[in-house]
């Protein structure tokens, strides 16, 4: 299996919002759509096992690439008769046994490295509450801590027992919006962003504090990412940082600054901008 590590994948439909073709050389890349391999042209996340297989969270699937066939994986699960969706605008983890983890708005799943099948994966014992929330992998810690949210909870869940702790954050939510829209793991934090805030929780004190957005009832975060010492948002209204006291707006731009893409602990990358840091922003 090790041969297919030299593969470079490249989907087209990402690369446009990483960087312009001027920074990235390949050398005879091979390029894979819906005609070729991919399920669906949106791909939303890509990552590497480290048994070598490429990932693609796509609007219908996950996509598993070994270097000369595709496989696609769409979960059968169902509660009181409504299906599970197959889109996934998530970011996908591996935790300590390999198994590949990603959520979306029917809950959140995992793909053991000896199986080909989806498991649907519950930390609340009432599915019913748990199953068609929006639900957010936020993470996976230390190799086998998974960190789940949805429906006004944060769960800590040990991947390996299944044993689960949840914390409440519903009472530093806007007027009920409970919906996860971004976040960010860092060592000792976990950012969620929703409708008018950021709630951060602190791990080692299993505490929360709400980040309030001045003057806009419903902004909504779009991406969240640490890099250069400090915490950066992104919204249709442009680029933020996340301090202690406050949101404060650093960009003046005429276009939504979307997800973000880290390329070293200096420059993020998102759609039509590259922003270069520095200590002094």
């Amino acid at each position: 299996m090790g041969s297919f590590l030299k593969y470079t994948v490249l989907v087209v439909t990402c690369l446009c919002c990483v960087v312009s073709h001027a920074q990235l050389t390949f050398n005879n890349p091979q390029v894979y759509t819906t005609n070729n391999g991919l399920s669906q042209s949106s791909v939303y996340g890509i990552l590497q096992s480290r048994q070598g297989y490429m990932w693609f969270a796509t609007g219908d699937g996950i996509c598993r690439f070994d270097g000369r066939e595709w496989k696609t994986y769409r979960n059968n699960f169902t509660y009181k008769g409504k299906p599970a969706s197959n889109l996934y605008n998530t970011a996908l983890y591996t935790d300590s046994a390999g198994s590949l983890w990603f959520s979306n708005s029917s809950g959140a799943y995992y793909i053991k490295p000896e199986s080909n099948a989806v498991t649907y994966f519950c930390p609340n014992a009432d599915t019913a509450k748990f199953f068609n929330h929006i639900i957010h992998l936020i993470g996976i810690q230390n190799g086998n801590t998974a960190w789940i949210g949805g429906n006004g909870y944060l769960y800590k869940t040990n991947t390996l027992t299944n044993k689960t702790t949840a914390y409440n954050f519903s009472k530093y939510v806007y007027k009920q919006s409970t919906s996860i829209s971004a976040s960010l793991f860092t060592n000792d934090k976990i950012y969620l962003g929703l409708v008018n805030r950021v709630v951060v929780f602190d791990i080692k004190t299993g505490t929360f504090k709400s980040i309030k957005i001045e003057g806009n009832e419903m902004f909504t975060p779009l991406d969240l990412e640490y890099c250069n010492g400090k915490v950066y948002l992104s919204s249709v209204y442009g680029l933020h940082v996340v301090n202690e006291d406050g949101i404060e707006k650093i960009s003046e731009v005429d276009f939504p600054v979307m997800r973000f893409f880290k390329r070293n602990n200096t420059q993020l990358f998102s759609r039509r901008l590259k922003i270069t840091l520095s200590n002094s922003v």
